[in-house]
This record gives C-alpha cells, sequence and structure tokens, in this order.
C-alpha cells in the first residue's frame, strides 16, 4: 500500500473540520485545501530544484481514480476541474464491465486530487439526495422527471465546482508570485525555477498519457434547467474561491439535508 504523502494528511486534517454538516465549514474547507494543494506543489518545486534533484527523477503515476458503470459527464467534469487544477491529467479506460476514470500526474498531485475527488463527489450526491427528496414532497418535481433532474443537478454542480478550482488554484500563484516579487532578491528566481520543473512534469504526465485517446464529442443531453441552476447553487456552496469567513465560523445549514 502507497504511503500517504504530507499533503494527503494535512489535507485529510483540513477537510475533517466539514464533517460536522455545516455548508459553510464544509466550503471553507474545501476552498483552504484547494489554495494548500496548488501552493505545496509551487513549493515543493522549489525545494527540489534548491536541493539540485534531478528531472529525470520526476515520478509520474497512473492510478485508478474511480470505478463506474459507465462513463459520467458530471463525474468527467469534476474530475477534469480537479486535475487540471493540479497538474494531472484524466482519462476513461474501457474494461468488459463499465469504465475506469484514471489519472496520470505527481505521485503527490495523484494523492490529494483523489481525495478531494472522492470528498466532492460525496457532498454533490448528499447534496442532490436532500434536495430532489424536498422538491419531491412539495410537488415541484414530478416522479417521471426525478432522474432527468437528478443528473442535471450533478451536471451543474459539477461546472459550478470546476471553476471555482480553477479559479481558487490560479489566485494561489498569483499570490505566491505576487509574495516572490514584493520579496525581491531571488525569491522570483526561485519562484521560476519551480515553474520550469512543473513545466517539465507536465510534459512527463503528457508523455504518459495513452497514445490511442479518442477526442470526445460535444454531446446535447437533455437537461432540467432547474435541477442545472440548483446544482450550480450547490456547488457555489462548496465555494472554492479565496476568503471568506474562518473555518469553524459559518452559521447552520445542514450540508447533509
Amino acid at each position: 500500500m502507497q504511503k500517504e504523502s504530507k499533503i494527503v494528511e494535512k489535507v485529510r486534517r483540513l477537510m475533517a473540520l466539514a464533517e460536522s454538516g455545516n455548508v459553510h465549514e464544509a466550503a471553507n474547507a474545501a476552498a483552504a485545501a484547494q489554495r494548500l494543494m496548488a501552493e505545496h506543489r509551487i513549493s515543493e518545486a522549489m525545494l527540489a530544484v534548491e536541493a539540485g534533484e534531478d528531472e529525470n527523477d520526476i515520478v509520474v503515476t497512473d492510478g485508478v481514480l474511480a470505478e463506474l458503470g459507465r462513463k459520467s459527464p458530471w463525474i468527467g467534469t469534476l474530475a477534469m476541474g480537479l486535475s487540471k487544477a493540479n497538474g494531472c491529467r484524466v482519462y476513461y479506460n474501457r474494461m468488459a464491465r463499465g469504465v475506469k476514470l484514471r489519472i496520470v500526474g505527481g505521485t503527490s498531485d495523484v494523492q490529494t486530487v483523489t481525495y478531494l475527488y472522492t470528498y466532492l463527489v460525496r457532498e454533490v450526491d448528499r447534496l442532490c439526495d436532500a434536495e430532489s427528496k424536498s422538491r419531491r414532497l412539495a410537488g415541484v418535481i414530478a416522479d417521471a422527471n426525478v432522474r432527468m433532474w437528478r443528473a442535471s443537478f450533478r451536471a451543474g454542480a459539477a461546472h459550478k465546482l470546476a471553476e471555482r478550482i480553477d479559479a481558487a488554484a490560479q489566485e494561489q500563484r498569483r499570490v505566491q508570485h505576487n509574495e516572490a516579487i514584493d520579496a525581491g532578491g531571488t525569491a522570483l528566481v526561485r519562484l521560476d525555477g519551480g515553474l520550469a520543473r512543473l513545466a517539465t512534469l507536465a510534459k512527463k504526465v503528457e508523455d504518459a498519457m495513452p497514445g490511442n485517446l479518442k477526442k470526445g464529442r460535444q454531446t446535447n443531453a437533455r437537461r432540467d434547467y432547474s435541477g442545472f441552476a440548483a446544482g450550480e447553487r450547490a456547488g457555489a456552496s462548496v465555494s472554492l474561491t479565496r476568503g471568506g469567513p474562518a473555518l469553524g465560523s459559518g452559521v447552520g445549514g445542514k450540508l447533509r439535508g
């Protein structure tokens, strides 16, 4: 069994703060986790350069992110958003029964993406269950439309989360760049060295991807737009933007429903 990296341990402790079910605690924990992941990648790359580590020794891992009965658009959207923000790539591997969603990236990156992916899938499912149950009881959703509504909800949540994941990662990179400029001296040189090492890692990740992948086609799946909008609002509640109240300071609002 592969040893858990230090960054995964930190992310795991951080996400545990959201286990009370308070929506604001979950939002702030997820946001802080993504910023921590982005900061860690750059900092570790800079340390590796300073230590004189050979770029040829950069290790790329190919692991399984999820096993599914079939390809899932919302799962793909969420997985691609998380992977892109953290220097990884994902692809589907068709099996005799179902598919595997595989992830390629640096060992630490794959571990952290896998952990946060698992957390976010669970939270989207919980929010979807709670919202659809509430709407069915209120007579807002007809039983015949529940399946489409739930699929649309998850698609909307994944879309919003992917947007905010990307924004959080980019904001953290801007913060570190501005801090390096303010520090002056060799700080910017160190940052550039770290980013160059990450660029090498990105090239290795690209080279490790299977060569026979087909480009996915844009599908025009039927969609319940009220469900999609509700999902986007749920995705916003697990906000991945910088700032907000401190962990543990949110007001009531149950995530589990």
